[in-house]
């Protein structure tokens, strides 16, 4: 008898799975789904069992045994085994990165000693999508509650895990009782017992962050996705770079249960596809302050003077957030607040004080400084590089000598003394860290600078970013937005969303982005750009040839260098291919193992230019 294996371990995409045979002492005992031990090379390494059977003609080549059956019962359906085929053939990678993912710790002395009930057992469903917005916490809560199913298991994905604690609060005590967390930041002996009372079916109610989903469910009945407009829901920095959204449409609709999607800030895919969908109108809208005259009197401190004067006043917690998202800084005119871009990528310039010239670190390209605006012709601008949280900082220490100032980005995370009024200075990271029920005032200093850039998802990122903390203060804080760009739509629209909506939606079925289409980035990189560049040109003309011939409904893009281009010591290129919305996981299967392994895999990018 023969065995196909699926390793738990990371292998190249094309390598599926290994086959060995079978002891004659295990046939009897030998399933689909059971966790074996195996031989590989030298070592000994675990896999699941996909499949046995006997082969009509013998191969011609000696196959190695398994070593043993670590468990009699299987570990996991045949169910879950195939969402894996499917879901590495969309990451492209081996099915055995997936189970690495959705499989428990494997720790050797506990394995062999693991209860595990049989997977047998479904309650039946009906499958139907729900579409839920709400407008504030309380709503949010009864939400919560109701869409928890009756009987069998519901999963409620949050796109960090700040929201774990926040959304089990929200659950009554009865349902406290049957819930459990699920999450990377456990330790491995928490992980190891939390998997097997989720697979055994000991829990009704999992609260879990991205990763969750792969979970191999006793009798799921309910997905709730909180949060459902978070970019957190996707993974993104390395491989399978997965959305733990469109897997949950896929577990929803093969298992037959119910999908139900939470937010208070519709995504632009959520608005065009469903027509049920009310769009929620603000009634505490922030404050937006034109800083294009706020420097008139000379001062050209992070702060307008009218947000002094607040800061100074205020007696509770303050939050000032400047948004760094990994890009450069770019250089603008404090006047009229025009940025200098590229005019070949369109992506803001930089400062560089050795050769006192604009550099785009995009194309290589420079620009001389010139002594006006281009655009307002002052001729007492000076361009300014944006202001950095260090900066604000020290700015701070100087307007409230008194007050404990904490920065939070991504160099250092300080202890904060939660019983006393304090500043908080950070980056989205230092969003965790706020009391959010003792801050009076929250101030955006910094937010034009990704209006700026050319992503297609960048103005629906600062939309949710906007009513993100419209949700999380508290109704009687001040929430304050300095920009450079009043009159831009996303401040404009904020009493009347269906404006931005509306031109978002407009843009992107000009250009064929989501949701009118599905993108898929494929990255490559190497430590020499000269090969980096003709190996990405290569295979865009071999995948080129590949769809013509084929007459597959797809379109690519490129090749082009990411943001910026060298990165982690390699030099990054990559193709966009733009797909029929529809009919994106058939042609993804078909498209994806055409491209060469040593090429990353990104369906759904949070990000065109970012490496």
């Amino acid at each position: 008898m023969f065995v196909d294996i699926i390793p738990i371990k990371r292998f190249p995409k094309h390598i599926s799975s290994l086959t060995y045979t079978v002891p004659e002492e295990l046939e009897s005992r030998i399933a689909p789904g059971q966790l074996v031990s195996i031989p590989l090379r030298s070592s000994q390494i675990f896999g699941i069992v996909l499949s046995s059977y006997t082969p009509k003609v013998l191969p011609q080549h000696n196959t190695k045994m398994i070593i043993d059956i670590i468990h009699d019962t299987p570990l996991v359906s045949s169910t879950d085994m195939q969402a894996w085929q499917t879901w590495s053939t969309w990451y492209g990678v081996s099915i055995g990165v997936i189970a690495k993912m959705a499989l428990l710790p494997m720790q050797k002395r506990k394995l062999g000693k693991m209860e595990l009930e049989i997977c047998n057992k479904k309650i039946k469903t009906k499958h139907h999508e729900k579409q839920t917005i709400y407008g504030d916490k309380k709503q949010r809560g009864i939400a919560v509650k109701q869409a928890i199913g009756e009987k069998g298991q519901t999963l409620i994905l949050v796109p960090d895990v700040s929201s774990l604690d926040i959304v089990y609060n929200l659950l009554d005590k009865k349902q406290q009782e049957k819930t459990i967390t699920y999450y990377s930041g456990l330790s491995t002996k928490e992980q190891f017992s939390r998997w097997i009372q989720i697979r055994n079916g000991e829990v009704d109610i999992i609260i879990g962050t991205r990763g969750a989903i792969f979970l191999p469910f006793y009798n799921m009945t309910s997905i709730i996705i909180d949060k459902v407009h978070s970019g957190d829901h996707k993974h993104w920095d390395q491989n399978p770079r997965f959305d733990a959204r469109d897997i949950a449409t896929y577990i929803a609709r093969e298992k037959k249960c119910t999908l139900t999607l939470m937010t208070y800030s519709p995504s632009i895919d959520m608005v065009a596809h469903h027509t049920d969908t009310t769009l929620p109108i603000v009634p505490d809208l922030p404050t937006i302050i034109d800083m294009r005259g706020a420097h008139a009197t000379g001062n050209y401190g992070p702060f307008a003077p009218s947000v002094e004067e607040r800061l100074i006043d205020e007696k509770k917690n303050i939050f000032l957030f400047l948004n760094r998202r990994g890009y450069a800084s770019s250089l603008r005119c404090q006047d009229c607040g025009f940025v200098h871009t590229c005019a070949e990528c369109s992506l803001p310039m930089v400062y560089h004080q050795t050769t006192n010239a604009l550099h785009c670190h995009y194309c290589h390209t420079k620009a001389p400084i010139k002594n006006t605006c281009p655009s307002c012709h002052s001729n007492m601008v000076k361009l300014r590089g944006g202001i950095g949280t260090q900066l604000v900082e020290e700015a701070v220490k100087k307007l409230l000598p008194h007050t404990p100032v904490y920065r939070i980005d991504g160099e250092e995370t300080p202890e904060i003394d939660y019983d006393t009024p304090h500043v908080i200075v950070g980056t989205k990271r230092a969003m965790s860290y706020v009391d959010w029920e003792k801050t009076g005032t929250i101030v955006c200093l910094d937010i034009d600078r990704q209006l700026a850039l050319p992503e297609y998802r960048a103005q629906e990122s600062i939309w949710h970013f906007i009513h993100d903390i419209i949700f999380l203060k508290e109704k009687t804080a001040n929430y304050i937005i300095q920009t450079r760009h009043p009159d831009h739509i996303l401040f404009t629209s904020l009493g009347n969303p269906k404006d931005f909506y509306d031109i978002e939606l407009k843009t992107r079925k000009q250009f064929g982005y989501p949701p009118y289409g599905y993108v898929v980035r494929y990255m490559y990189r190497h430590i020499n750009e000269d090969v980096a560049k003709k190996e990405a040109k290569r295979i865009y003309d071999t995948l080129s040839d590949i769809i013509e011939k084929q007459k597959k409904p797809i379109k690519l893009q490129g090749p082009f260098s990411l943001h910026p281009v060298y990165y982690r010591k390699q030099y990054w290129y990559a193709i966009i291919a733009h797909m029929p919305q529809e009919h994106w996981e058939q042609l993804s299967a078909w498209f994806h193992p055409y491209v060469p392994s040593d090429w990353l895999i990104d369906p759904s990018p949070s990000n065109i230019l970012r490496a």
